[in-house]
C-alpha cells in the first residue's frame, strides 16, 4: 500500500488536499478517494500525473524504494515556473539581480556580525 501512504504524506507536506489532487489530474474526487481507500494504484496515466504533480518518480510512489526529490517551496516553484516563459536574456538578467541581492544580504550579515 505504498502508493497512497506516500501520496497522502506528500500532499500533506505540500499543503495540498486529495480534492486538489483530484482536480489536478482531471478525476472526480470520489474516484480518487475510492482508489485511496482500497489501496489500489490508479491507471498508469493517472499514476504518472500524480507523480509529476508531487514531483517524485512513479517508482517511488509504487515501491517506496527511491527517495523523493526535494520539494520546492511555493515561492521557489513560482519563481521556477516564471522562468519557463522567459527568454535566455531575461533569465540572465534575473540571475544578475539575484546575485546582487545575495551579495548585499551577505554584506549586511557580515556588518551585523562585526
Amino acid at each position: 500500500m505504498f502508493f497512497w501512504e506516500i501520496v497522502d504524506s506528500l500532499i500533506e507536506k505540500q499543503g495540498m488536499s486529495q480534492a486538489a489532487l483530484s482536480k489536478a489530474i482531471g478525476k472526480e474526487r470520489s474516484q480518487v478517494n475510492t482508489w485511496s481507500k482500497r489501496g489500489t494504484v490508479p491507471p498508469a496515466d493517472y499514476a504518472l500525473k500524480i507523480a509529476e504533480i508531487l514531483d517524485v518518480s512513479l517508482r517511488y510512489l509504487v515501491t517506496g524504494e527511491e527517495e523523493a526529490r526535494p520539494i520546492l517551496s511555493k515561492k521557489e516553484k513560482k519563481l521556477f515556473d516564471l522562468t519557463k516563459t522567459m527568454s535566455e536574456n531575461e533569465i540572465d538578467k534575473l540571475i544578475g539581480i539575484a546575485e546582487v541581492l545575495t551579495a548585499d544580504s551577505q554584506k549586511t550579515d557580515m556588518e551585523d556580525a562585526g
